[in-house]
């Protein structure tokens, strides 16, 4: 909860930081338009009367370019220092170089002029004694330093309003919650709720963490994670998750503490992919290294050699102006700008970027391996036959209310409405087979064939179930009991997300713990070759086939559950996670699909693409502004003032680049649906 404080602290932080920069921008355009207007007006109609005497004050124009050396320059003199102390060569030390340089040069010709001046002179000096040499004190100053600042208000605009959209969410969370003990009710902090706790949430109301309904109906605003007005039922049994809104008075068990809810999970796995560093970015941290040195060198070289052929205020202004042009920023800013922006526009598609690998060069997947239950299916099983008793029904209802599996939640549903109380039982999570559970003195185990041969003292074979269906046996060490045969459901859009991704020249494989019949049948059905389908492995075995695939050359996605598959995943190049977006599957996984939506597969693989293209875009129009504009600057074809406009637009097409992203945001539905 501290954390979620800071958050809503800092955000009235950054909204009184941006008003400030809101006036420093105004005052600097307004003084910028008046050089621009001087240096017209001076150039082309040096006897108009659209050019107030004022204007061209010495003084005036000394004091508009301190207040601007206040308010706006003082910035990147700061930062500069600030780096060169942590031993960091940045873009703010080529722009504190070009604009102080420009600053301290005006002050200069005010001192070596001071006897010749009058209280209204224009700030037009010819230094050197020659006509050729035309020179506004104090004009390249403000002009570069409010040029660079627009276009760094650009890019903190586009920032501030991706990480509003993306960090929106924390404002749901809520300080207190209404919790049952003893029968009555009493108010807590949210942040001391603790798992299996009971809690009300009355209508209206913001529900404070993850639970499950124990009493009562709803329609639920789950906006904050969908961005979509649409209402979800929830009832007995169902998920709810903090920072949603009930219509309904609901009582909800705890399932997970505040700092391990959903909300928190997304903001972290964001955060987290968005400070870390790709290819591109290490690439551009590089390009920056290395060209800030080489280009203060060409720099100085090009102040001795105009100073040498022309006079030292000719090099001074060449080498203004090489700094200024050469500014990196576009280089430093492209590519954590495009990631951020990918993370925004995927956040409102439910998808949730939690590391750094979808925006890695390297990382472009040829092949995709999809876990079976719950990913290629539903994981919506019905029960189709069963030789069990009522009695042993019952039991098994009991101990898959313990597990979260796909497979679990399906047979409590089949069930629920039959058995509304659950037994006494001490159940325990068998990893990546099954369930055991102690009742009435003896020990039972739920699980598939395998399970049963690991545990039986005895095998019968005789016993075995052949079916083209899942089959879940329930046995002792002794013997088995019975079994229950389900129906697994092919989700609707699996075939066409399957059928696309291989029109994408990617290999689809199908990695299950299912028997060979079953896993065979649901791989002819979508479209997955028998050849590529591995069957009856447990999770240890499915990272151990990804590890295979990746020593073979391909580069390998894995789209599981996130919480069985949480191995493989992390064993994966790219591991993508369905699911209620569980603290195991953003753990595990880079990129998690919340609401379960199959084709959101293909909508991360884009957006991922499209924003490693847009960093090369970026990155390709930076290096020819450089290789363009530098050679243009030595020469002294460019003033200051042309160079910081050149500049400004070279930084301001990186954030427009960068934003185009943003137009992934409105793709129309029929048009996604035409690409399947």
């Amino acid at each position: 909860m501290e954390n979620i404080k800071k958050e809503k602290k800092k955000k009235i932080i950054s909204f009184d930081i941006l008003k400030f920069h809101l006036f420093k921008l105004i005052i600097g355009i307004i003084f910028l338009i008046i050089f621009f207007w001087t240096e017209f007006f001076v150039v082309f109609y040096p006897d108009s009367n659209l050019l107030p005497d004022i204007f061209v004050n010495i003084w005036w124009q000394f004091s508009l370019s301190t207040i601007i050396l206040i308010l706006i320059s003082y910035e990147y003199l700061v930062n500069s220092i600030k780096d060169i102390f942590k031993k960091i060569i940045s873009d703010d030390l080529l722009v504190t170089i070009s604009a102080f340089t420009s600053y301290i040069f005006s002050i200069c010709a005010i001192g070596i002029n001071f006897n010749e001046l009058k209280a209204n002179d224009w700030l037009i000096t010819n230094i050197n004694g020659t006509s050729d040499t035309l020179f506004i004190l104090f004009a390249a100053f403000v002009e570069v330093s409010v040029i660079i600042y627009i276009g760094r208000m650009i890019e903190f605009y586009v920032t501030e309003k991706t990480i509003h959209e993306i960090t929106a969410i924390n404002d749901l969370f809520v300080d207190e919650a209404v919790i049952l003990r003893n029968n009555k009710e009493e108010r807590i902090a949210t942040v001391d709720l603790k798992v299996n706790d009971i809690i009300i949430c009355y209508p209206g109301e913001t529900i404070p963490v993850d639970g499950m309904v124990l009493e009562g109906e709803a329609l639920i605003n789950e906006a904050s994670f969908t961005g979509e007005t649409n209402l979800v039922k929830k009832r007995k049994n169902s998920d709810v998750y903090g920072g949603t809104i009930s219509n309904q008075y609901l009582k909800i068990k705890v399932k997970y503490r505040l700092e391990d809810s959903l909300i928190n999970k997304i903001h972290q796995g964001i955060l987290k992919a968005k400070e870390a560093k790709s290819d591109y970015q290490k690439i551009a941290d590089k390009v920056v290294i290395f060209l800030v040195p080489v280009v203060l060198v060409l720099g100085f070289l090009a102040l001795t050699f105009w100073s040498i052929f022309s006079g030292w205020q000719d090099g001074l202004l060449v080498m203004v102006t090489v700094f200024v042009v050469a500014c990196p920023c576009s280089f430093a800013m492209i590519t954590p700008l495009s990631i951020l922006v990918a993370n925004g526009v995927a956040l409102k598609k439910e998808i949730i970027f939690n590391s750094k690998r979808p925006f890695e060069k390297k990382e472009v997947i040829d092949t995709i391996a999809f876990d079976k239950t719950g990913t290629i299916t539903t994981g919506k099983l019905a029960v189709k036959k069963t030789n069990l008793s009522t009695k042993y029904l019952n039991l098994i209802y009991s101990m898959e209310l313990y597990s979260n599996h796909p497979i679990a939640k399906s047979i409590v549903l089949n069930y629920q409405n039959q058995f509304k109380d659950r037994l006494n039982l001490k159940t325990q999570n068998v990893v990546g087979n099954g369930l055991k559970a102690k009742y009435e003195d003896q020990t039972y185990y739920l699980g598939s064939w395998n399970f049963a041969k690991n545990i039986l003292t005895r095998v019968d074979q005789k016993v075995f179930v052949s079916s083209n269906e899942l089959i879940i046996y329930l046995f002792t060490k002794e013997k088995i009991i019975g079994y229950l045969e389900l129906e697994d459901e092919i989700r609707e859009d699996a075939y066409n997300v399957i059928n696309s991704l291989k029109k994408k020249n990617i290999a689809i494989y199908m990695i299950t713990g299912d028997q060979k019949k079953v896993a065979y049948k649901i791989a002819r059905k979508v479209g997955i070759l028998e050849e590529n389908v591995f069957y009856q492995t447990l999770p240890s075995e499915k990272a151990e086939i990804v590890e295979k695939l990746k020593k073979e050359g391909h580069t390998v996605g894995f789209v599981g559950d996130g919480i069985n598959d949480s191995i493989a995943l992390e064993t994966s190049n790219l591991g993508i996670s369905l699911g209620s977006g569980s603290a195991l599957a953003l753990q595990s996984s880079d990129i998690t699909i919340r609401n379960d939506d199959l084709k959101l597969i293909n909508e991360a693989l884009d957006i991922s693409s499209k924003t490693l293209k847009t960093i090369y875009i970026g990155l390709i129009v930076a290096s020819i502004y450089n290789l363009i504009l530098i050679p243009l600057a030595l020469s002294g074809i460019l003033v200051p003032s042309i160079g910081a406009i050149a500049m400004a637009i070279n930084d301001t097409m990186a954030v427009i680049i960068a934003a185009s992203l943003k137009r992934l945001s409105f793709k129309k539905k029929n048009k996604d649906k035409e690409n399947l």
